[in-house]
């Protein structure tokens, strides 16, 4: 059979009924998401993020590179049930249009009629909110969703400038719905309707898909969503929808601790989240104890510094202080998983979480120490040519004196850093000394030094950290020991 040419919409009783169910925890109006329409809103979100990168993995004949990135959109439970009427109306009825030829109503005045409060000046017979497609291949939402952004044949792109919110009218748009409608049948086989659209208040949202990444790609894929799991952040909560997509409102300008738990999350994950004027994406991983914001490749747990994963003393600057801390965590306690402050959302130093798996490791002293081996700069005369590729840093140079305002909270991490003065570091090769000692071949006479050196140039997996087991000025000798992970 040939493919029927796929509709793209524009200018603007169900079928299949969508079910919807009540949750004690908040009385929340959860309905039943496809795994398609879910799959829908991750992958539009990620286009969001970064129209050139999508453009380039979908492959695109058209260029993205020049659009500002948006903010996600957050799923709306009224939005989804709007979207999937006029989905499941098309395909019942057979026809691809804004307006319905059935009750005559535009996709404002259905949008309102499921409980979406557009704002009060939107007229109801017009279309504002609505991208439809429809098309015999379009069983996947990949693929609607790449013909509408190419907008083929629409010289205005409509469709692309609403989705990706090019310009300022679209651009201001918080939420979305999507639905996905399928009938043998019908002219065209497939058909999608997306709904996104904003109210007058100003709410930002905490949204994301929590999943069970099955085929370990690090991408949410239909099918891999968890229901029922709930989500906790400010004071508020959500419970994931039937294909695991969520939406938590919260207010503008705080940081948050997100939890999440439950049925099918192999364990809890907490992040610390940011949150500016805008949403923000916020992925749940089962088996990762924090979360991927913004679809970061790396995750943050309850104990990351959201602003800079390796700021740990949150001073706004990564230093050496920010590796002693974890460090003296390591010797004091040593290595596993960090206990939750009982503040949820008191986002407070030391950061001892670099890498966000939710626990303190060697590893998490590395990535500061490999941070300042590739940003620390070079004494004037000498070159990065002459450097060891596997040990980028083979001199001595200073990086940072403790200023007077500082000293007694660098003083809690070690009080003799307080008051030595200078602050030095090298990494090859890894020394320490007082001036009472011998001075070394390798540098100068210093006050004071302190050194942290991975055990192999290349090595990930093992640090060794050298300070003074006594006051750095008795006299006292200076120990050395290995840090397994």
């Amino acid at each position: 059979m040939k493919p029927k040419k796929p509709v793209l919409g524009r200018g603007a009783a169900a079928p299949r009924p969508r079910t919807l169910r009540f949750e004690n925890l908040e009385d929340r109006l959860l309905l039943s998401v496809t795994a398609e329409e879910q799959q829908f809103v991750y992958l539009l979100n990620l286009a969001r993020h970064d129209p050139g990168a999508y453009q380039r993995e979908a492959g695109l004949a058209v260029d993205l590179s020049g659009i500002v990135p948006r903010p996600p959109l957050a799923v709306n439970d009224c939005l989804m049930q709007s979207a999937g009427l006029r989905a499941d109306e098309m395909a019942e009825h057979d026809y691809v249009a804004h307006r319905s030829p059935v009750t005559g109503d535009w996709p404002n005045r259905i949008a309102r009629h499921q409980g979406y409060a557009l704002p009060s000046h939107w007229p109801d017979d017009d279309n504002y909110v609505e991208s439809i497609a429809a098309g015999s291949l379009y069983e996947r939402a990949a693929t609607p969703l790449e013909a509408l952004i190419v907008d083929q044949g629409l010289p205005a792109a409509t469709h692309r400038s609403h989705l990706l919110g090019v310009d300022e009218f679209y651009a201001e748009n918080r939420e979305i719905g999507v639905g996905y409608a399928a009938d043998s049948s019908s002219t065209y086989g497939h058909y999608w309707s997306i709904h996104a659209a904003r109210r007058e208040s100003a709410d930002a949202f905490l949204t994301g898909v929590v999943f069970d990444d099955g085929n370990r790609n690090g991408r949410f894929d239909a099918g891999e969503g968890l229901p029922g799991v709930t989500v906790q952040a400010g004071g508020r909560t959500a419970m994931t929808n039937e294909a695991g997509g969520f939406s938590l409102p919260v207010i503008p300008n705080g940081s948050y601790r997100l939890s999440a738990a439950g049925a099918g999350l192999a364990v809890p994950a907490t992040a610390n989240v940011l949150v500016g004027n805008e949403n923000v994406q916020v992925d749940i991983v089962s088996g990762v104890s924090g979360a991927y914001v913004s679809f970061a490749r790396d995750p943050v747990s309850a104990w990351t510094n959201p602003r800079n994963r390796l700021d740990v003393s949150d001073n706004q600057i990564v230093d050496p202080l920010d590796a002693l801390q974890i460090v003296n965590r390591l010797n004091t306690v040593g290595s596993g998983p960090l206990s939750c402050a009982d503040a949820p959302d008191d986002l407070l130093p030391p950061f001892l979480d670099t890498d966000g798996d939710g626990r303190v490791l060697p590893h998490d002293v590395l990535l500061v120490v490999n941070s300042l081996n590739r940003t620390v700069e070079l004494p004037e005369g000498e070159s990065n040519s002459a450097v060891n590729p596997l040990c980028p840093i083979c001199q001595e140079d200073r990086l940072y004196r403790p200023p007077t305002a500082d000293a007694q909270r660098i003083g809690s991490v070690n009080p003799d850093i307080a008051v030595r003065g200078p602050v030095w570091r090298t990494v090859c090769p890894a020394l320490i000394w007082r001036p009472s000692l011998p001075e070394p071949a390798s540098g100068p006479t210093v006050p004071s030094w302190i050194v942290l050196r991975p055990a192999a140039p290349a090595g990930d997996t093992q640090l060794f950290a050298w300070w003074a087991t006594g006051d750095w000025t008795d006299g006292e000798a200076f120990a050395c020991r290995e840090l397994d992970p």
